[in-house]
């Protein structure tokens, strides 16, 4: 199904919903209506202060997919020792702007060209974080707050650093973290000559056909990726947004207050909010600092990491290629980190010191 379609698809379910319940009588009690203003006062805000950012991302990455190839990175990863090489796969996140989802294919690409599975991981885990988009949307989402902006960048290249070393220790073979189908497609392939048509290892998530010589110019690829991508991270945007207006509208004060209270529960929370919202990089900041009136920086800083390294549509493309046990054992070293990290930010006083200076 193309992706103009299925976007006028989704208008029209939309509109068509709508419809139902103003013309068919449907009773809204007043203490939804009241609320409603509230409700997309803070849902079009969001949108408007992350839509220019979602823009320069998907283009910017377009570009830098076609400028920066993965065959570039993996030559530089092949042939380093572990902490170097660890450093530099983390460093590649700077210069390879991919979201959370681009970013398992180029991961997976990087173990299939038997670059070392801590490295793979490494990048994995934190490019979504480092690259310059993010850094900078995070930062124009907290009012250009450096502390902020430097907290999020160190507590991503921590993880990735620690999380990398660990799997070197206890994941060294790429049969530990690949699983059986995964391994023997990756043998069949190498054995094979490479076919005219592949899937594209941009890392968009979204197959492209290439058929022999380039019929299409870089521009021309450049837009298309980019509008592929748009649509992609859009609808997640959009989601995400109102979610998050109607938790904080809708949700009592009584039932934030407890949460925001105990700083271990307020993490957790929020990191089952980022789990579920499935929200991209250069979005989710903007949608974090809405919480940050009622939530403390330790909490929602725990959303803004731990979203970007798990969360449910990340998982069906994991599922697809890791061994369960090498996905339980990463995802569960980054969320013990993430959590610790973020209540000594709780603990320390910092983070009731930003509560609501956003």
């Amino acid at each position: 199904m193309k992706a103009p379609f299925k976007l006028g698809l989704s208008i029209f379910l939309f509109a068509f919903t709508f419809t139902v319940v103003v013309l068919g009588g449907v009773t809204i009690p007043p203490s939804i209506l009241n609320k409603l203003p509230q409700l997309s006062t803070v849902f079009i805000s969001i949108i408007i202060q992350a839509l220019p950012f979602v823009l320069i991302a998907v283009f910017a990455s377009a570009l830098m997919q076609k400028l920066i190839t993965v065959e570039m990175i993996e030559q530089k990863l092949a042939k380093t020792g572990r902490l170097p090489g660890i450093l530099m796969a983390i460093g590649a996140g700077f210069l390879f702007p991919v979201c959370d989802c681009g970013v398992i294919p180029v991961a997976r690409r990087l173990l299939l060209k038997k670059v070392p599975p801590y490295m793979a991981i490494a990048f994995m885990v934190t490019a979504p974080l480092v690259n310059p988009i993010t850094v900078w949307a995070t930062a124009t989402a907290f009012g250009y707050s450096l502390s902020v902006t430097l907290i999020r960048l160190g507590m991503a290249i921590g993880i990735g650093i620690i999380v990398a070393w660990l799997v070197s220790e206890f994941l060294p073979n790429l049969s530990d973290i690949l699983n059986q189908p995964t391994l023997a497609a990756m043998e069949s392939a190498a054995a094979a000559a490479e076919p005219e048509a592949h899937s594209c290892s941009c890392g968009c998530g979204h197959s492209h056909e290439h058929h022999g010589p380039r019929r299409q110019s870089v521009i021309g690829a450049v837009f298309e990726h980019a509008n592929e991508e748009f649509l992609e991270v859009g609808k997640f945007l959009i989601i995400g947004a109102f979610l998050a207006a109607t938790i904080q509208v809708a949700l009592p004060k009584t039932a934030l207050l407890a949460l925001t209270q105990n700083p271990a529960l307020s993490i957790l929370t929020m990191m089952l909010l980022a789990l579920s919202l499935s929200l991209c990089a250069e979005a989710d900041a903007f949608v974090a600092r809405s919480f940050t009136y009622h939530f403390p920086l330790g909490s929602v800083m725990a959303f803004m990491v731990f979203g970007q390294m798990l969360d449910i549509k990340n998982t069906l493309l994991l599922v697809k290629s890791f061994r369960p046990k090498a996905l339980v054992f990463i995802f569960g070293c980054c969320a013990v980190l993430v959590f610790l990290l973020c209540l000594l930010l709780n603990l320390s006083g910092a983070g009731r010191f930003f509560q609501g200076r956003f």
